[in-house]
């Protein structure tokens, strides 16, 4: 006997949309746990050694593994412009994270996974799950988020490069100017893509401006969280 009845919406489409949302939920609730977990390490003193190199690498390689495949689908359903926006991220994020375990860049790791958190989640469910079309919400989380995870990469690198000075306050205000500043520079990025490619990602004045002050929000929460969690004293 079918479960199934004939004109029932229920279908194989519907079947791997679930399934699909299904592996999404599976996903983020892992690389959550890596990013807490990572956390958790810094906070009580231990580096993990190469527990975190390890796992670093193995999340590195399922990001590369599940933003290809986005890519491929959405570029076999006519989205090439999508699937250059997700490559491009993609090439961005990995060199970024080799330059850091290379280089041995001042950045922990459990910030390191909250950025690849964020390109996995623009990629595959903004893009691959086309969110980004189906939900303004979530395009106004992931500028928050986004510019939350790379407003404090973005400072780790910097005083790995240049000495920090200053009060906390102050530097924790640096990263939420920083944070803002990242913000602009994309919403310009979208702008000049939009132009070349002939893209919609920016759709007017009130779309620009709620995803300037998206971004400003997550900016001030880096700043926030730097404060308390990231910064010492000088």
């Amino acid at each position: 006997m079918s479960w199934v009845q004939p004109g029932s919406s229920f279908s194989a489409l519907s079947i791997k949309q679930s399934l699909a949302t299904l592996v999404a939920f599976c996903l983020v609730s892992f690389l959550y746990l890596s990013v807490l977990f990572s956390f958790l390490m810094t906070i009580l003193g231990h580096n993990g050694g190469k527990i975190m190199l390890w796992l670093t690498l193995a999340l590195l390689v399922f990001l590369i593994i599940s933003l290809l495949r986005t890519a491929a689908r959405l570029r076999k359903r006519g989205k090439r412009a999508d699937a250059s926006a997700v490559t491009g991220s993609l090439v961005f994020f990995a060199a970024l994270t080799l330059a850091v375990l290379l280089l041995r860049l001042d950045v922990p790791y459990y910030l390191l996974y909250l950025g690849l958190f964020t390109v996995w989640m623009n990629g595959y469910v903004g893009y691959g799950l086309d969110k980004f079309k189906t939900s303004t919400r979530f395009d106004r989380y992931m500028h928050a988020f986004g510019t939350f995870s790379f407003a404090l990469i973005a400072y780790c690198v910097i005083r790995s490069i240049v000495p920090e000075g200053g009060s906390k306050l102050f530097r924790a205000i640096f990263v939420w100017a920083l944070g803002g500043f990242l913000g602009a520079a994309f919403e310009v990025y979208e702008f000049l893509r939009d132009k070349m490619k002939g893209t919609r990602n920016q759709h007017g004045l009130y779309d620009t401006d709620t995803d300037l002050a998206a971004d400003l929000i997550g900016g001030f929460l880096a700043g926030v969280f730097a404060f308390f969690f990231l910064l010492t004293s000088p």
